[in-house]
């Protein structure tokens, strides 16, 4: 009976790790951000008749600030957008004075006619976004990167900018014309980063209580884990 429970309780906290798309409050985003950022829920969705997504990230120092945007194909040619600014308890702004709403992530919901959206698809040509991705780069939370995953005529692909690849990133602008944020996008600014065991360290739950992840970039796949 015991190890019953044991192996229930181990099915259900990996049930609450996956993700299924964009997270509407911190605790979940937590706990499914690995997930999120892999693309499980699209890919597992994506065959051929599926409907053509897309996920971008744009990690700004993940401690800092992060913007997500989810596309999914809609009736007509058109797409619809869930996007969201996730932002450090430091720059947070009291809503209504109820900090609980202030922890929850800024969304925008944006209907985008077929032809709006073709500066975007040309931006992410030039972005090589359905080429290969960068095999064997390592993205990390305390840094600055770009990822993507897409579902587009039933094939899955992934792509990523790490810091060496920031300057081939030529969607940012089209891509913040449609979500409707208010906020600009952080600018870049790199640092010498510490190895991963002192990224590892600084995050124990004793000390500052920010959250590390790493990523391996792999062959149509993401590979991360946390650090704390």
């Amino acid at each position: 009976m015991k190890r019953l429970f044991i192996l229930c309780l181990a099915a259900l906290v990996l049930a609450s790790c996956k993700t299924t798309g964009p997270s509407d409050n911190r605790l979940s985003y937590r706990w499914q951000w690995l997930s999120y950022l892999a693309g499980d829920d699209i890919r597992e969705l994506c065959e051929k008749g599926s409907q053509d997504r897309l996920r971008l990230i744009y990690n700004a120092d993940f401690n800092k600030e992060t913007r997500t945007w989810d596309f999914t194909a809609a009736p007509g040619g058109a797409t619809d957008l869930v996007a969201q600014r996730w932002v450090s308890a430091s720059t947070l702004r009291l809503s209504d004075g109820y900090i609980g709403r202030a922890l929850d992530p800024q969304t925008s919901r944006v209907h985008i006619p077929g032809e709006d959206m073709a500066d975007l698809v040309a931006a992410l040509d030039d972005s090589g976004f359905y080429g290969p991705p960068p095999l064997g780069a390592l993205l990390r939370s305390d840094d600055y990167f770009w990822s993507g995953v897409a579902c587009l005529d039933g094939r899955f692909h992934v792509q990523a900018y790490p810091r060496d690849r920031l300057d081939d990133v030529r969607f940012s602008d089209a891509i913040t014309q449609l979500d409707q944020f208010e906020y600009d996008l952080p600018p870049v600014v790199l640092k010498s980063l510490p190895p991963l065991n002192a990224v590892r360290n600084a995050g124990r739950p004793d000390r500052s209580g920010d959250l590390y992840y790493a990523v391996d970039v792999g062959e149509n796949t993401f590979v991360g884990w946390w650090l704390n």
